[in-house]
C-alpha cells in the first residue's frame, strides 16, 4: 500500500515538474519594439532592455523606426519591421529553422541572409546574396543582388 502511495505521489509530482518545465520556455519570452532611430545595439532605443545579436526562440524584435546593425545576427526567434521601420545590417544574417522575418517595411541587407526558417516580405528587401533552405513568401519588392 505504501508503495503505491509513493508510486502515485512520484507520478503526480514529475507531471508537475514536466508541465511546469514546459510553461517556463513561454514564460520567457520578450518582446523588444524600437522606440527611436538608431544602432540595434544601442539599448537606449528600445523599450525593453537590449535585444541581443542571437534572437532567441519565443523572443520577437519590433522595428518601428531606422535600425541599423554592425553586427552578425542569428534569428530564432521574430524579427518584425513594421510599415514605418526600416532595418538595414552589413553582417551576416541567419535565420534558423525555427526563426521568422517578417518585413512590411524597409530591410536592406549589404551582406548573406541566409534562410532556415521563415521570411515573409510584403515591404521592400534589398539583399546582396541570398541563400533559401527555407521558405520565402513575397508580396512586395524582393532585390537580390547575388543569390546562393
Amino acid at each position: 500500500m505504501k508503495t503505491n502511495l509513493l508510486h502515485t505521489s512520484f507520478l503526480k509530482l514529475s507531471t508537475i515538474l514536466l508541465f511546469s518545465l514546459l510553461l517556463s520556455n513561454t514564460a520567457f519570452s520578450i518582446t523588444y519594439t524600437s522606440i527611436a532611430d538608431g544602432s540595434y545595439n544601442d539599448c537606449s532605443i528600445w523599450d525593453n532592455g537590449c535585444p541581443n545579436n542571437n534572437i532567441q526562440q519565443g523572443d520577437t524584435v519590433i522595428i518601428n523606426h531606422v535600425v541599423t546593425s554592425s553586427s552578425s545576427m542569428n534569428v530564432n526567434g521574430v524579427l518584425l519591421i513594421n510599415v514605418s521601420g526600416s532595418f538595414s545590417s552589413s553582417n551576416d544574417i541567419e535565420i534558423a529553422s525555427v526563426g521568422e522575418i517578417n518585413n512590411n517595411g524597409s530591410l536592406t541587407i549589404d551582406s548573406e541572409l541566409h534562410i532556415d526558417g521563415t521570411v515573409i516580405n510584403s515591404g521592400l528587401s534589398v539583399i546582396y546574396l541570398l541563400r533559401i533552405d527555407g521558405s520565402v513568401a513575397n508580396a512586395g519588392a524582393l532585390n537580390v543582388l547575388v543569390s546562393a
